[in-house]
């Protein structure tokens, strides 16, 4: 993705109402697993979300694989997606998804 505008935000902030933060076109990247179970609960397409899926995320564990992830989800990223990124694989997950 090209290098735009990094801001940080209050992750509650893109979950209340419906404010500018739901509108814009955005990626959360965390460490926390929450974020799917309230993509679900939400039913919405945005924000797009990346989360690791790992003990240590530190970079001389994960090297490159986060922004292979990037590369590789860059298009459904763009559009809404859940992407799931571990030492061992990448699973991207459309939006909004679908409660099970």
């Amino acid at each position: 993705m090209a290098h735009g505008d990094r801001r940080k935000r209050n992750s509650l902030s893109l979950w209340q109402g419906e404010g500018p933060d739901r509108q814009e076109d955005c990626i959360v990247f965390t460490h926390d697993l929450d974020f799917g179970a309230l993509l679900a609960a939400s039913g919405q397409s945005k924000p797009s979300v990346i989360q690791m899926r790992c003990e240590d995320t530190s970079p001389a564990t994960m090297g490159a694989i986060p922004i292979q992830a990037l590369r590789l989800a860059e298009e459904d990223l763009r559009k809404g997606a859940l992407v799931t990124v571990d030492p061992r694989r990448t699973r991207i997950r459309v939006l909004p998804l679908a409660m099970r």
